[in-house]
């Protein structure tokens, strides 16, 4: 009679210690997959913001021609219908959490000018907007998207 209560009592300890480790198995299990997702999520978000390259768009004329360089340096071209360029600014862009902001300098002329802008990729295009300053694209008001697509 002690042989079987002996057994009995292995039998349910061995039991305890499987539903105990099926609940590990499952929440490893569970933080595993969180935190493949949370990796696929920093891939995804880090091809949204990689603006590098050269981008176009057309309107009203005019052509624009906006290149993100490595070293965070950008030009931003507008050139007529007859390929004379008309302005030229020079700059930095820099990204944060959801977003790439571009400021911008006058190189034509004398004088001063500065403009942010923010933008956002969508492969293969390049929306930029919130233009904060002097229009740089003819026909569009402040905060007016301007959707660019790569060269």
């Amino acid at each position: 009679m002690e042989m079987k209560t002996i057994i009995f009592a292995l039998a349910a300890l061995m039991l305890l210690c499987f539903v105990g480790c099926g609940d590990d198995a499952s929440t490893s299990g569970a933080s595993a997959n969180a935190a493949l997702s949370q990796s696929d999520a920093n891939k995804t978000f880090a091809a949204t913001v990689d603006v590098r390259g050269s981008w176009t768009f057309s309107s009203g004329g005019y052509s624009y021609l906006i290149s993100f360089y490595d070293d965070n340096t950008v030009e931003f071209v507008r050139s007529n219908s007859a390929s004379e360029i008309e302005a030229m600014f020079h700059g930095k862009w820099s990204t944060s959490v959801d977003e790439v902001t571009v400021e911008l300098a006058d190189s034509l002329s004398e004088q001063e000018f500065t403009c942010v802008m923010t933008a956002v990729r969508a492969d293969p295009k390049l929306t930029l907007t919130s233009i904060l300053g002097e229009p740089l694209i003819s026909q569009f008001d402040y905060g007016q998207a301007m959707v660019f697509t790569a060269v």
